[in-house]
């Protein structure tokens, strides 16, 4: 009888190192995603820019500016631009559309703060100039630099994550 491995493999131990093997070689040889063109993450120009000022207990604290890509998700650039300004004044709701006097109602200490609910300024309420939600234009920004992340918050805040 010719034997074409050796008598371990056919032990469990050894049975089961060698199919560990296997599959080890099969996925370092191999690149599910080769026929996938990798879209590199461009850097898109900040063309509006708002700011909040924040105060405590009637005490000023500081001012956040926040930088918009209105190239890239315009409606959504051009609702949160009317609600810091204020320009659109009424909304779907029939309360005022602006930021101003809206609370921080989530505060994690060391990680986020979310506010901008006009309706019941708790995180339930949604209002747009566009009525209650308007859909999400695209994901083309990664939130994977310093900064991007103020534009998550918005799209969250202003309507909820919608996948």
């Amino acid at each position: 009888m010719v034997r074409v491995f050796p008598a371990c493999v056919f032990q469990p131990k050894c049975l089961l190192l060698f199919v560990v093997l296997v599959i080890f070689l099969i996925f370092a040889f191999t690149n599910p995603k080769q026929d996938e063109v990798k879209e590199e993450e461009q850097d898109y120009e900040i063309t509006h820019r708002v700011y909040l000022d924040i105060d405590i207990d009637g005490q000023r604290q500081g001012r956040i500016v926040i930088g918009l890509y209105g190239e890239v998700v315009p409606k959504t650039v051009e609702n949160f631009r009317a609600l810091c300004t204020g320009t659109k004044h009424k909304g779907a709701s029939g309360k005022a559309l602006h930021y101003k006097g809206i609370p921080f109602h989530r505060i994690i200490s060391g990680f986020m703060i979310q506010g901008g609910d006009v309706v019941y300024g708790d995180g339930r309420g949604s209002d747009s100039i566009y009525g209650s939600v308007f859909p999400d234009e695209n994901f083309k920004i990664k939130h994977s630099h310093a900064g991007d992340s103020v534009h998550i918050i918005m799209l969250i805040a202003l309507y909820g994550h919608q996948s």
